[in-house]
């Protein structure tokens, strides 16, 4: 699992309880914490506990109120113009 290795990396177990409390945490964060892509982004305390469908939905309509907000702020910034040059003309 590389997530595990990931997370092991750079820590140096020295006892089997030092093992089981390290592991509990990467465990815990894992579980409860981490975004799966394979659950639709959803942490899977919550897609196994809930309503996957509805947390989808919820996080669907965030998304487009995300978007729709930057639309508009961008709607508001001003855009600079630059001078519209004739190159066509002879000297």
């Amino acid at each position: 699992m590389g997530s595990l290795r990931e997370a092991l990396e750079g820590t140096k177990l020295v006892d089997r309880q030092q093992a089981e409390e390290v592991l509990a945490k990467i465990i815990d964060w894992y579980n409860g914490q981490r975004l799966h892509r394979a659950l639709g982004y959803l942490r899977p305390v919550d897609y196994y506990r809930g309503q996957p469908d509805e947390l989808h939905e919820a996080r669907r309509r965030k998304l487009a109120q995300a978007r729709h907000r930057r639309r508009e702020r961008n709607l508001t910034l001003k855009q600079p113009t630059l001078p519209l040059e004739d190159h066509h003309t002879s000297h």
